[in-house]
């Protein structure tokens, strides 16, 4: 009697899982998914920053179960129910790469700007297309939401409870931003991970400020920054 009530609570401990989109990983099935859970994640970014032309915007990806022994090729599809974005503002025809002996990595997904960005903002959510060499993440994680405008914002990596951005760059205001690309001619791709480029880039607005400051920002106070250096 017992073996059968044993039997009887793993079937229903499945099955729970299952109705939760919870998966139980095997290590020997690789499993790829979206780092971030798109039910209360997303990126945010904005074309009003970067007016030199396309934009790529990272795309953090996470491996579990069995690692890839060589690198791993994959598409995205769109879930076009959910996406407001026009498919002429996105690329994701070609193939995306999960870099072999790795658990974390990052794709690229290029977008382009139209006037309609300018008023709106659009989102367009992907999902990772099926395939035999690996298996899909929990619920979740299988899809991406990235919202992208022509209007002026704070960028996502600007997080003024992280301490590396309150130590080097502070309070994010518009024309700040505006004044760290033109002091470093552009700015790469930053990550809260990139200390040192934060830093540098903080500094070099430092020196274009008080070569050519004060500047007024779009709050009436002067433009500064609490990198020491």
């Amino acid at each position: 009697m017992k073996k059968y009530i044993l039997v009887l609570i793993a079937l229903v401990s499945l099955y729970s899982c299952d109705e939760r989109g919870i998966l139980e990983n095997s290590n020997d099935v690789s499993y790829i998914y979206f780092t971030k859970n798109a039910t209360n994640d997303s990126t945010s970014t904005s074309f009003f920053f970067y007016p030199e032309g396309d934009i790529s915007v990272p795309v953090a990806m996470s491996l579990s179960g069995k690692m890839f022994d060589e690198d791993c090729s994959f598409k995205l599809e769109v879930v076009k129910e959910e996406t407001t974005l026009d498919a002429a503002n996105y690329d994701i025809s070609g193939d995306f790469v999960f870099h072999k002996d790795r658990v974390a990595d990052t794709i690229y997904i290029t977008f382009k700007n139209s006037e309609i960005l300018s008023s709106e903002i659009r989102r367009v959510v992907f999902r990772i297309a099926d395939s035999e060499k690996y298996a899909q993440g929990d619920t979740p994680f299988r899809t991406a939401v990235i919202s992208i405008s022509d209007i002026a914002s704070r960028p996502e990596w600007w997080d003024e409870d992280e301490w590396v951005i309150w130590a080097n760059l502070g309070e994010f205001t518009i024309k700040k931003f505006e004044l760290l690309i033109e002091a470093n001619g552009g700015i790469p791709e930053i990550t809260l991970d990139d200390s040192d480029m934060i830093r540098r880039c903080a500094l070099t607005l430092k020196r274009y400020l008080e070569k050519y400051g004060p500047f007024i920002d779009e709050n009436g106070d002067e433009v500064s920054v609490p990198v020491i250096g």
